[in-house]
């Protein structure tokens, strides 16, 4: 006899499970240094010198590992819904929660073993995140992209 799980998704039909990677794209901070100096002379003509110094390191985005562990594509039972959610193993913690929404994700394929999602985290940013699924087979990879595709964006970017 199999228990019901206890996390939030009683109401809903797991359409598919995976091994995978989870990576996000972190961007490099700016990170600006401004120095300035001030001078003054004494006497009637006061003269005041700033030097300023503007250095902004210039770094390409990267892949930042978030973990690895069960890819889970859950579709809601009244067949409205569908979402992703990841957890880690051993410890079981949240690292994805995605609801697919054409306005909410876009889905494309990255390599022959990864996606790339760019979701919405809050009202006005977004996160990209990279998939790798965990398969000697590119059967895994387009099941879950299918299943991706239908309630999302598909996008070449």
């Amino acid at each position: 006899m199999e228990e019901a799980p206890a996390n939030g998704e009683e109401n809903e039909t797991c359409l598919g499970r995976f091994r995978a990677k989870l990576f996000e794209l972190v961007k490099p901070s700016d990170a600006k240094q401004i120095e300035s100096t001030t001078k003054a002379n004494t006497n009637e003509n006061t003269t005041v010198t700033t030097n300023e110094t503007i250095s902004q390191v210039d770094k390409v985005p990267s892949w930042s590992e978030r973990g690895i562990g069960q890819l889970r594509v859950l579709e809601s039972i009244d067949k409205t819904a569908m979402r992703i959610v990841m957890r880690r193993e051993q410890t079981h913690s949240l690292l994805l929660n995605v609801k697919l929404a054409p306005k909410l994700v876009t889905v494309a394929k990255h390599l022959d073993t990864a996606i790339r999602l760019v979701c919405v985290t809050t009202a006005d940013s977004a996160a990209t995140h990279l998939l790798r699924v965990k398969t000697r087979s590119d059967r895994d990879v387009s099941f879950f992209f299918f299943f991706c595709s239908s309630f999302t964006i598909v996008g070449p970017f």
